[in-house]
């Protein structure tokens, strides 16, 4: 690894992080609904593809990609074209076979990070690993496979996380 950050393509945090994130940085991005976490992780992205030529995986338990579309064309964004220039990827899967592909060298998820050579990633969200378990043993296990997994290939990655949400029926009850 080398002491080059990973730009984010924000100037304002990439100039609070002293050009970025450090390379194989595993950030945490947490927050409730609609705050913006997927933005900010897609610029990360389009950054990366556009202005440094580096490939981007996201990776969604929940985000349909007719959504990720529109929210990227709101912006002005071209994800589309990005993925189909291969510069960007999209995979939708669950959080049992995401855990089950780090583990397996010869997994789609494998084969796409090493062909592609994906050093930016955006997994959305970290928050379904929750309902997986409820041994918080387990939970660290299965966190510390992904940071493992996902520095073991040189791999800058924004983790997103849903900050808890409120049940508003109970929440302004006396």
């Amino acid at each position: 690894m080398t002491n080059k950050r990973v730009t984010t393509g924000i100037q304002g945090l990439d100039d609070m992080l002293g050009g970025g994130f450090l390379p194989g940085a595993m950030v945490l991005v947490r927050g409730a609904p609609g705050t913006g976490k997927t933005s900010l992780a897609l610029q990360y992205l389009i950054s990366g593809t556009t202005k440094c030529k580096e490939p981007g995986l996201l990776i969604s338990f929940e985000e349909f990609p007719s959504s990720l579309h529109r929210d990227a064309d709101s912006l002005g964004w071209d994800l589309q074209g990005l993925v189909a220039d291969g510069q960007m990827h999209l995979m939708f899967t669950s959080p049992e076979v995401f855990l089950a592909s780090l583990e397996s060298p010869d997994s789609p998820l494998n084969q796409l990070i090493m062909e592609a050579n994906i050093k930016r990633l955006v997994l959305d969200s970290v928050s379904h690993f929750d309902r997986l378990t409820d041994d918080t043993q387990e939970l660290r296990k299965m966190y510390t496979s992904v940071v493992n997994g996902l520095r073991r290939e040189g791999i800058t990655a924004v983790l997103l996380g849903e900050k808890g949400r409120v049940d508003y029926r109970y929440a302004f009850k006396g």
